[in-house]
């Protein structure tokens, strides 16, 4: 569900928001969207493959996931030793 956002951009980045949305033809939620999107994929790829994954799955997926990693640790063979 899409939440209402309210912040004070400058003049440039108003004029910048709205140049890329008229040339792309698009909304300006789509611009800021797919800015958001772009500058986290380049911050978190720097901090974590992980970090990617945030958001990317429902809930359901990430439960089912979670399942799977948990069962093949179970299923692993120890190590002779440890």
């Amino acid at each position: 569900m899409r939440r209402t956002s309210s912040f004070r951009l400058s003049r440039r980045t108003r004029f910048l928001l709205d140049e890329l949305a008229s040339r792309l033809g698009i909304s300006r939620t789509a611009v800021i969207e797919r800015a958001v999107a772009r500058f986290a994929e380049e911050i978190l790829d720097a901090v974590s493959p992980l970090a990617r994954l945030a958001g990317a799955l429902d809930p359901d997926e990430a439960d089912a996931m979670l399942e799977a990693v948990r069962t093949f640790r179970k299923s692993k063979p120890t190590p002779p030793g440890m």
